[in-house]
């Protein structure tokens, strides 16, 4: 399971997509705040395609059980924030950084740990942790790639376009444009 439990989408991003995409250029009014909701609503749409986290966030993933060697649930991860594990004593246990390696690229993380730690016999499920922050960020070694942000200033244009239409039924499928920018940063779902 991912709980998020904090998000932040790219400022400079936003704001980029909203001037010079979107070309609202007064500040401040119902125009550009409901411009603004359409990047982010964009980026939103961005992650359910990839399934991946995509603006900076700070999450938890939480595993019943665990092997020496786990594929976890989101990439790219930046940093590990905390690995903690409900030991057999029942109690909440910080493993140490030198007791697991995280590697993590574009389509794959994963979490080795050095050794099994023992679970708790009396809770089968939610017994081992790790807290992550993943995503992009707005520039650097982690930076958002150029196809995602072309993909979200596509969707963000058809989201501003069409404001206040509603869908009835199904959700109505991504552009192809802008899907087949997302395609290859797609993984696959993941089964806990």
């Amino acid at each position: 399971m991912v709980t998020i439990l904090e998000r932040t989408y790219p400022a400079s991003v936003v704001a980029d997509i909203v001037s010079n995409h979107l070309k609202v250029v007064d500040d401040g009014d119902e125009l550009r705040s409901a411009a603004e909701q359409c990047v982010r609503d964009a980026f939103d749409m961005a992650e359910a395609h990839t399934n991946r986290r995509i603006v900076d966030t700070l999450a938890t993933l939480t595993f019943h059980d665990i092997d020496t060697l786990m594929e976890l649930p989101t990439s790219p991860i930046k940093e590990v924030v905390e690995v903690r594990c409900l030991g057999a004593d029942d109690a909440w246990h910080t493993l140490s950084e030198d007791s697991y390696i995280v590697e993590s690229n574009e389509q794959r993380a994963t979490l080795e740990l050095a050794v099994l730690p023992a679970l708790s016999p009396n809770r089968k499920g939610s017994r081992f942790e790790i807290s992550v922050r993943c995503g992009y960020d707005e520039e650097g070694e982690h930076a958002l790639p150029g196809s995602i942000r072309r993909a979200v200033a596509l969707l963000a244009g058809t989201n501003f376009s069409f404001q206040g239409d509603t869908v009835v039924g199904s959700v109505a499928e991504l552009p192809m444009c802008a899907r087949n920018l997302l395609n290859s940063y797609r993984i696959h779902p993941y089964e806990y």
